[in-house]
């Protein structure tokens, strides 16, 4: 009995973290609204500022989990079926966090409204919210007959594969937001694309290991043994995703050190920084590292650190990614501004990051709490 008065605490004290988090979010809201887009820090030259990094970190790791999600629903992989119902679920969840970001940068849950009603379709961004759009609705479907019990007829096999390939569409018209800005060389226009659908990928997997070990750890004590097999096999699909995503990493670090553009004065800053060495060491090679050494990966615990890691170390490189794309003034801005401008992140900036953490952390607590998401089709 005092066991279970004991976990009842800690649940009620892990609630009301959220819960206060997430009251703090909605003051940030409300500051944006009454004092302006200032409170963020941005200006004339960071235009793009934290919260526009923070939707794209937890929209690219909802496309890779709409990725996993895929492998059972949409390609027939059963032995990753027993996490699908999860992954679906945090997929909605983890693209509600990203448009919960992405609205407090644009003012208002309105403005992202207006955004999408009013079309330019020649726009990149315009058809980046569309489609993001259409992944959501599709999730949100697909669960909800996961969720009564129809996983693989073919009504729910065309809606998983069109939440498939609107994934691939979204994150790809995302990295041609960015790749297409010309005048922003940095962000490696058309090689923008493919480091989105690698990355998303690999956040997408460590997100799924990380919840679902913890939820595994927390609720029932250790994995069960008739899942060890399957968390072996995600822990070596995540060091294959890793790698690649290090090369292509790697790729990009040599390409901008290589070219002697003004332009690339921020890329050069940023390989000499803390920031650089944090993606690389601690969100790319460490986590490969302990993955590819068989007695690690077969842990619980290293599966758990390496997943940490790597979403650790990707947030920080897409804050890093949209940011050294603009500390290089360019046009009539540059103008008296020498060399790179300097940025800081205000308290308000963090404030939405850990908001929209929050929002997620809450919606997988009571999603795993009310909606049964270790179940798969044999077992609703």
């Amino acid at each position: 009995m005092a066991e279970k008065k004991d976990v009842s605490r800690k649940y009620l004290i892990w609630q009301s973290v959220l819960g206060i988090t997430l009251l703090a979010g909605l003051f940030t809201a409300y500051k944006l609204i009454t004092e302006g887009l200032g409170v963020l820090g941005g200006n004339d030259i960071v235009i793009w500022p934290l919260p526009i990094a923070t939707y794209i970190f937890f929209a690219l790791t909802s496309t890779g989990l709409t990725f996993v999600a895929s492998m059972p629903l949409v390609f027939g992989m059963k032995q990753f079926e027993l996490i699908a119902k999860r992954t679906v679920f945090l997929g909605i969840a983890t693209l509600l966090a990203a448009f919960a970001a992405l609205s407090m940068d644009l003012g208002s849950i309105t403005n992202l409204v207006y955004f999408l009603i009013s079309p330019n379709f020649s726009s990149p961004m315009w058809w980046m919210g569309a489609i993001y759009t259409l992944e959501l609705v599709m999730l949100v479907v697909k669960f909800w007959r996961m969720y009564v019990g129809d996983w693989h007829s073919k009504t729910s096999k065309i809606i998983g594969g069109v939440a498939f390939i609107s994934a691939i569409a979204a994150t790809s018209t995302l990295g041609m937001v960015f790749g297409n800005i010309t005048a922003r060389p940095t962000y490696f226009g058309m090689f923008a694309p493919v480091y989105f659908l690698a990355t998303a990928f690999l956040s997408g997997l460590a997100l799924i290991i990380l919840f679902s070990l913890a939820y595994n750890h927390l609720v029932k004590a250790g994995v069960p043994d008739e899942e060890v097999l399957l968390y072996n096999n995600l822990g070596k699909l995540m060091a294959l995703s890793s790698g690649i995503v290090l090369v292509l990493f790697l790729i990009r670090t040599i390409a901008g050190l290589a070219n002697n553009g003004s332009e690339f004065l921020a890329f050069d800053h940023f390989v000499g920084s803390s920031t650089y060495n944090i993606v690389l060491w601690l969100g790319l090679f460490l986590p490969l590292l302990l993955m590819i050494l068989p007695k690690v990966r077969a842990t619980i615990t290293g599966k758990a650190i390496a997943s940490a890691l790597i979403l650790f170390g990707l947030f920080f490189e897409r804050m890093s990614y949209v940011l050294i794309g603009q500390l290089k003034p360019l046009g009539v801005r540059s103008s008296g501004i020498p060399g790179l401008i300097t940025h800081s992140n205000s308290i308000w900036e963090w404030l939405v990051v850990a908001s929209s953490l929050a929002f997620l952390l809450l919606a997988f607590t009571l999603g795993e709490k009310y909606l049964k998401l270790g179940t798969t089709d044999k077992s609703v």
